[in-house]
């Protein structure tokens, strides 16, 4: 098993399993063809895999706390929980939270409409910079060992890749009906808006397990480096 994990190729199958296994679901139950009962299933049972699946990860990365004990990963370590906090806000809606008179803030919309309150695009303002400057610091502090490490099969690099590549997909697929619509002035049709919910929350899905897969693979190597000393 610890062969398997440490695996650079065992991030990007477990995307690929997972999300097939939920696909495969869908055909299984006969739902594939029935609008409703993808959406039920979307809004009900995924989202309680998804806030598992954040659990779950949470969980690990506090139980392998004991491997990031050096002064410089204390604080890479501090900046990827308050990451991973961040997303389960987002994931609970707190991006709705802050605005009183719009839907969501953190949007271009939302700071250039002149009837939300000041008050609130200062918070809004400050939270988004300070989110993005934690993510420009790991990309710039990360960026180039990860590249170097995806093509030398480091199994981190390539969760770390996978993670990456699989946010922006979700990304993608998530505004893929907003584009639709706007490009060619029709909606999608319920049965493929449905499938394109569920293929995003799936997706999405897989972000905070993969987060958790690399810091399992960081313990397993550092265990096998303690073993060969």
């Amino acid at each position: 098993m610890r062969k398997l994990i440490l695996s650079p190729l065992f991030a990007p199958a477990f995307i690929l399993i997972y999300v097939g296994f939920f696909v495969f679901y869908i055909f299984a139950t006969g739902a594939a063809s029935n609008t409703s009962a993808i959406n039920a299933f979307t809004g009900s049972a995924m989202e309680f895999i998804t806030y598992f699946g954040y659990t779950l990860t949470a969980v690990i990365v506090l139980a392998f706390i004991g491997d990031f004990d050096t002064p410089k990963q204390h604080l890479p370590y501090a900046m990827y929980l308050f990451l991973l906090a961040c997303a389960v806000l987002r994931e609970m809606g707190a991006q709705h939270w802050i605005p009183s008179q719009d839907t969501t803030a953190f949007k271009l919309r939302f700071f250039t409409n002149p009837n939300n309150p000041l008050e609130e695009k200062l918070l809004s303002a400050s939270i988004l910079i300070f989110v993005i400057g934690i993510v420009l610091y790991l990309l710039i502090k990360y960026t180039k060992p990860v590249i170097h490490g995806f093509f030398k099969f480091n199994p981190i690099c390539w969760s770390v890749a996978s993670l990456g590549g699989i946010a922006v997909i979700s990304k993608t697929i998530d505004r893929f009906p907003g584009n639709w619509r706007k490009y060619t002035g029709d909606s999608l049709e319920p049965l493929t808006q449905a499938w394109s919910v569920l293929l995003e929350e799936t997706s999405e899905a897989t972000i905070p397990l993969i987060f958790a897969i690399a810091v399992i693979q960081w313990h397993l190597m550092l265990q096998n480096k303690n073993h060969s000393h």
